[in-house]
């Protein structure tokens, strides 16, 4: 029998498209309220303030105060000196070609993973 594919919580579905939207600067300083938040999302307020949880514990946005707004943090890598606000390309060399069209999107994936990780 074949097993349905796993499938990730709608938490972690609404974090990844909160980071997305940071990451392309469609949210860029301040976020909007969880009223706005909630209607572009199309999710329940508990989902999305575990959502919002998640995006606070891995440093992505600020902690609001009783009744504050919450910021987009300035994610930078290390300092290099002059360079440091531009970041630094993923590469990946293979000795072998890569035309599997799997393989490609994987490694897609991880090229995104560690963009977000701010590697």
């Amino acid at each position: 029998m074949h097993r349905l594919p796993r499938r990730t919580s709608l938490v972690a579905e609404t974090a990844s498209t909160l980071k997305h939207w940071i990451a392309d600067q469609e949210l860029s300083e301040m976020l909007p309220g969880e009223l706005r938040l909630k209607s572009l999302l199309g999710v329940g307020r508990n989902t999305l303030r575990l959502a919002l949880k998640m995006l606070q514990e891995e440093h992505w946005i600020s902690s609001p105060g009783q009744g504050r707004q919450r910021f987009v943090q300035k994610r930078r890598l290390p300092s290099r000196g002059a360079n440091s606000e531009r970041p630094l390309p993923v590469t990946f060399l293979s000795p072998f070609p890569t035309v599997d069209r799997i393989l490609l999107l994987e490694m897609e994936d991880l090229q995104m993973h560690l963009a977000d990780q701010g590697r």
